[in-house]
């Protein structure tokens, strides 16, 4: 439980983060009453991205939800190439039925990570429709593979918005003409992405929009324009009907779809290829680095070490983290049984090689739970104290009835799992077992179809946007809301915990500068560079009064003062000339 003392230090940190997102959106406010759309929309862009990296108490903004639905409406919907005129819904839509066009709306494409890789194989396993993905910050990043082969083969398109000449308001019209003459919207997108938000505010002759809600534990926009936000956890559900305000006829739970996983070698093999000992019990564990950083004192070794220690056949090996600490340290206090690969994709040997699954701590990595147990592998989470049945835990659907989750050590099971074959090999099949019928083709199928309709009969019914559902009514019941932090639980506590070690302001400008309009653009990049080359500099926004915190982000690049678009393709030419240059 939380103490007294503990309680004040979490009100404190909550206050301070709320009142920094509260300037940046009023910052935004400020710009939109002087005329000043696109600046508003980065501020408020900002502020999301705050409040997405700095816990608030607050999972949702009605004000921030209700600034980018006027913006959205004024400086837009007029501009979109999408029907002006009020035209005849397409009968599928009129009558409710399932869609025929799917658009996917992701921030960012990218080959490593669970978000990306659910988005094609949901094009992949819903074979029988079309599917097309619009891509609004990918920049210069290459778009992966997977993902563009998934769209061909369902005849659909791929558009990268911000590699065309504009800025958030321009692409943002594309992405609503684009919208317009699909049958179903789904937004995969990162939290602080108000695009859509912008895109798809003027509702009327749009298609129903699903919120695919992958980033659970943190603050989001977009739930204004969204029919639906389906969960991929239990917890995730509740958190979006008790802290969001979301109306739980607009709620749902979607699994995450997990294709067979086909063994092409045996376990032995594959230990062979890979140089494991076939004495060895390997012990796996696939995330992205930040989901091992150490956080309140907890981290993902401490969990483990003890296991190894006490069974010299046990190797621990990691996929995602990089070399150095603690990694060093543990691999020469266990004799080099503790081994990191950094990221990669080709994950699919080193599944078929281990014998148990440890998923990431502090941060679950539930794609690469699901994956893993699809192999036959025993899989073993560590939860947060006090944390069981919060979305800090891995409650996907059907993991309650096969995972082995402990909220303290999980060190007995995890020395029964190294010591016990015929145990081992049964906690696997029976984990294979739950996780295909949850996330297999078959029950995710139907889930979606159920989820498809949800969505058409709520635009048919023309029901109150879910943000008119944020009041201060719904947030008090036992969660903070803005005039009331001291109802902070310990599930917020940990959050604070948890994104302590976040970008700070500096670094979160910096990320947005290239949005904004060049005065802007400008007067922040000397503010960044005053800051830089003085300790005493205070990294203010222009013109404001001094109330942002102090931060300590790298040297501005002169690059940064280019436009998105343009500094998007002066980095492709530059990644296009690197790899010829290596050929």
């Amino acid at each position: 439980m939380v103490g007294i003392g503990e309680r004040t230090d979490l009100a404190g940190a909550l206050t301070e983060n709320l009142e920094t997102f509260g300037r940046l959106l009023e910052r935004a406010e400020e710009m939109l009453r002087g005329r000043r759309p696109l600046a508003s929309a980065v501020y408020a862009g900002i502020a999301a991205n705050y409040a997405m990296s700095h816990h608030t108490g607050l999972f949702t903004s009605f004000p921030l939800e209700a600034l980018l639905q006027r913006i959205g409406r004024e400086s837009v919907a007029d501009i979109s190439s999408g029907p002006s005129e009020p035209v005849e819904l397409p009968e599928w839509r009129s009558q409710g039925r399932s869609p025929h066009h799917v658009l996917h709306v992701l921030t960012r494409g990218q080959g490593i990570g669970g978000d990306t890789r659910m988005v094609w194989r949901w094009i992949q396993q819903d074979r029988e429709r079309r599917h097309s993905v619009a891509l609004t910050r990918q920049g210069p990043h290459p778009v992966p593979h997977a993902l563009r082969g998934a769209v061909s083969a369902a005849q659909g398109q791929v558009h990268v918005l911000n590699r065309q000449r504009g800025n958030l308001l321009t692409w943002a019209a594309t992405l609503r003409g684009i919208a317009s003459a699909a049958d179903m919207v789904v937004l995969h997108v990162h939290p602080y992405d108000i695009i859509p938000s912008l895109a798809l505010a003027k509702k009327q002759q749009l298609p129903p929009v699903i919120f695919a809600d992958h980033a659970d534990h943190a603050f989001w926009a977009g739930a204004e324009v969204s029919d639906v936000v389906a969960g991929l956890r239990e917890s995730g559900s509740r958190l979006a009907q008790e802290r969001r305000g979301i109306s739980p006829e607009r709620c749902a739970v979607l699994p995450i779809v997990v294709p067979p996983m086909k063994r092409t070698f045996s376990r032995d093999e594959a230990k062979r290829r890979l140089g494991v000992p076939e004495s060895a019990v390997l012990l796996l564990s696939i995330a992205r680095p930040h989901k091992y950083r150490p956080v309140g004192g907890l981290d993902f070794l401490e969990g483990v070490l003890p296991a190894l220690e006490r069974c010299p056949q046990a190797q621990l090996w990691l996929i995602g983290p990089d070399q150095g600490e603690p990694w060093t340290g543990a691999a020469e206090r266990t004799g080099g049984r503790v081994r990191v690969f950094g990221q990669r994709a080709d994950t699919a040997l080193f599944y078929q090689a281990a014998d148990v699954y440890v998923d990431a701590f502090p941060i679950v990595s539930i794609t690469s739970l699901l994956e893993a147990g699809s192999y036959g592998l025993p899989l073993v989470s560590r939860c947060w104290p006090g944390a069981v049945d919060t979305v800090l835990c891995a409650d996907t659907p059907g993991l309650s009835g096969c995972l082995i989750r402990a909220c303290g050590s999980f060190y007995d099971d995890l020395v029964r799992l190294v010591e016990d074959a015929s145990y081992r090999s049964a906690v696997g099949e029976h984990t294979r077992a739950i996780i295909t019928g949850a996330h297999g083709e078959d029950n995710w199928q139907r889930t979606l179809e159920s989820v498809y309709r949800q969505a058409g009969a709520l635009r048919l019914a023309d029901t109150a946007p879910a943000a008119e559902t944020l009041r201060p009514a719904a947030v008090r019941r036992g969660s903070p809301s803005v005039g009331d932090l001291s109802q902070a639980t310990e599930m917020d506590a940990w959050l604070v915990r948890l994104f302590d070690s976040e970008p700070d302001l500096q670094s979160i400008i910096q990320f947005h500068l290239q949005l904004l309009p060049l005065d802007l653009r400008l007067a922040h990049w000397f503010s960044l560079l005053r800051t830089n080359r003085s300790s005493r500099g205070e990294g203010r926004l222009p013109k404001s009064e001094g109330c942002f915190p102090k931060g300590e982000g790298r040297f501005p690049s002169p690059g940064l003062l280019l436009p998105e678009w343009l500094g998007s393709a002066v980095g492709r030419k530059r990644t296009s000339a690197a790899q010829r240059g290596s050929t």
